[in-house]
């Protein structure tokens, strides 16, 4: 009995702490998921950009057609747009089927991701260190620090965001088996899990190569599983099923990107190594200082390797200085080989586009440094100062208010694609991509000089681009200027031969319904319809084409199913009134006049057709 009342007191006491810090936890867990919500709340006002969102979900019927079992059938069946992710597919089915092809549904589904992960990493950094401070400062600046904007605020970028949610949630399912492991309780069920996790990840994006390499780092630190020598084949053998994966995905990405790839004559090897050293600078100069960020960075023309040589330099330096100090300040290693090896796969060595960098290859690699920097700066004052808890979290408020300042304004630029784009051009130089995007948009506004000017600008820096030149071509072609517009429809070839872009028979169409060859039209909009059957303007025009030629009921039947896929779309509206007068349902036309100005007040047309109807009732 008195031995039962000497322990009563410590387990009371015991609980009570026990119950504080869980407390404590889960109050940062939740003050981590308003941080992440909030700093990207205007993401909310944004629509989506031209910039692939419309190849991955507007022009996808697959997606389209929201969550179905014909959907899931083909996202795990197939590749698309040089990608076999069906869980990233399947995502953007989810976000059809609940919000149809409302912008801001789709990017409320990536901040919830991104706010999942942020919570989790937390949690993982401080069940496998206890230290609260340095974990709750990584994911904070993780959840708001500006190179993220990318890939939370593109919805394009889902990949990253669903893949980073699994690559997390594996580690959290590893360090639960590693912890039960070590005390004697392998319980295989969070191994499995650990597995599995990884599997979901790849399926989302390959990014998750990486991952069993990452996890023998984390057996180094925080862990502690690797100390000896002889520890080393064990974990390396544990980690088999994992490598395996890694290596069956890699297959797969290769032969899925197998026509993505540059080759060298495009961008020889030289040119790949010397960039990639620079890069993995610049991607540390671009955390310390998030300015200038832009959608897409262009190649600079390598005029010295003494970039390259400074940067090698630099490199090997922090390699030799984190391997030295290893026994003391074990993080640094763990972080800096975090970040050299998950950034590895999108260093551009293996060339997918032609861009040396993107702020989205940053997402994962920075959290390796964050917990350098986070880690390094918990120590520095915990040795120096006495006051070092209250030092350590005025650092990391002020620091992480900074990067939300940052991110908010960078969330902003991503608002539409004009947006987007002429802050490209403002942040960098010699930009063709930019250049070209930022056309696209102002010819979409009928802005043909405008338009013209960005397309020369771009092929003054690249005036082999087949895109370019094609843009170029069918710009003036439209115009009527077709002796200018020769000289680049040769180069604009390889484009067309690409074969998945149902614009171009679109706008071959519009060309031939110009010269009123509207057989011609019809034939042309049809093949841009088998590949991409929901695209409106596409159905628009090609009820148009059917009415010129007197196929009133058929226009009328593509103009109906136009308008199931978006009831709003209000140019479709009153052309469907158009054809229900040719076809003498005066009532009925009236009705879609009216509701074309419900949509659009101001529209002329509308009222015009309007009034003739509603004067020609009174005469009668």
């Amino acid at each position: 009995m008195a031995e039962l009342c000497y322990y009563k007191p410590l387990d009371g006491l015991y609980n009570v702490i026990m119950n504080y810090k869980r407390s404590h936890i889960i109050l940062i867990c939740l003050l981590l998921a308003a941080l992440s919500c909030l700093v990207y709340l205007p993401v909310l006002n944004n629509g989506f950009v031209s910039y692939d969102d419309g190849v991955e979900v507007l022009e996808n019927y697959h997606v389209m057609e929201g969550l179905t079992w014909k959907g899931i059938a083909w996202a795990f069946t197939h590749t698309y747009d040089s990608n076999w992710i069906p869980l990233t597919w399947a995502s953007y089915m989810l976000d059809v089927e609940l919000y149809g092809t409302n912008a801001a549904g789709a990017h409320m589904t990536s901040v919830i991701i991104h706010t999942f992960s942020v919570v989790m990493l937390f949690l993982f950094l401080y069940f496998t260190t206890r230290n609260t401070l340095s974990s709750a400062f990584v994911a904070a600046v993780f959840a708001v620090h500006p190179l993220n904007v990318e890939s939370v605020a593109w919805v394009s970028d889902r990949k990253n965001v669903l893949s980073t949610f699994f690559w997390i949630a594996a580690l959290c399912a590893y360090a639960a088996y590693a912890r039960r492991n070590t005390l004697g309780r392998p319980l295989r069920a969070y191994y499995a899990a650990a597995l599995v996790l990884l599997i979901l990840g790849l399926m989302s994006k390959s990014m998750l190569v990486t991952f069993p390499f990452t996890l023998l780092l984390l057996d180094y630190w925080p862990l502690r599983r690797l100390t000896s020598r002889a520890d080393v084949k064990r974990l390396v053998v544990e980690k088999l099923p994992f490598f395996f994966f890694a290596a069956l995905f890699i297959f797969i990405t290769l032969y899925a990107q197998r026509d993505s790839i540059a080759g060298f004559e495009q961008l020889p090897l030289k040119t790949r190594i010397l960039s990639a050293l620079t890069s993995y600078v610049s991607y540390i100069g671009k955390m310390a200082a998030p300015t200038d960020l832009a959608v897409f960075y262009p190649y600079r023309p390598i005029k010295s390797l003494w970039p390259a040589a400074a940067s090698a330099l630099l490199l090997i330096s922090i390699t030799t200085a984190a391997f030295v100090m290893r026994k003391n300040r074990p993080y640094l290693i763990v972080g800096w080989f975090w970040y050299m090896g998950t950034m590895a796969p999108v260093i551009q060595i293996v060339q997918v586009g032609l861009a040396p960098m993107a702020d989205r290859y940053a997402y994962v690699p920075l959290i390796g440094i964050f917990t350098m920097c986070s880690w390094g700066l918990w120590d520095v004052l915990e040795r120096g100062c006495r006051r070092s808890n209250t030092l350590f979290i005025s650092t990391a408020i002020l620091i992480t208010a900074i990067f939300s300042a940052f991110t908010w304004r960078q969330v902003g630029y991503w608002r539409d694609s004009g947006t987007l784009f002429k802050h490209a051009l403002d942040v960098t130089q010699s930009n063709y991509a930019a250049h070209n995007s930022y056309g696209v948009h102002l010819l979409k506004q009928n802005r043909f000089d405008e338009a013209l000017k960005e397309f020369y600008d771009g092929l003054e820096v690249m005036p082999d681009d087949p895109l370019l030149n094609f843009n170029a071509w069918s710009t003036l072609t439209y115009l009527g200027r077709n002796d200018e517009a020769r000289k680049f429809y040769a180069k604009s070839l390889p484009y067309w031969k690409e074969g998945r872009q149902p614009h171009l028979y679109k706008l071959l169409a519009i060309d031939y319904m110009k010269e009123k060859r509207y057989e011609e039209a019809i034939l042309y909009f049809r093949k841009s319809l088998e590949i991409a059957p929901k695209e409106l303007d596409t159905i628009n025009y090609m009820g148009l084409a059917l009415m010129s030629i007197g196929k009133n009921e058929e226009a009328l039947s593509y103009f109906n199913g136009g308008l199931a896929i978006n009831s709003r779309m209000w140019e479709i509206v009153f052309n469907k009134g158009l054809a229900l007068l040719a076809l003498g349902r005066v009532s009925e036309a009236a009705s879609a006049f009216r509701e074309t100005l419900a949509l659009n007040p101001n529209y002329e047309p509308a009222k015009g057709k309007l009034a003739i109807l509603d004067s020609a009732r009174g005469d009668r």
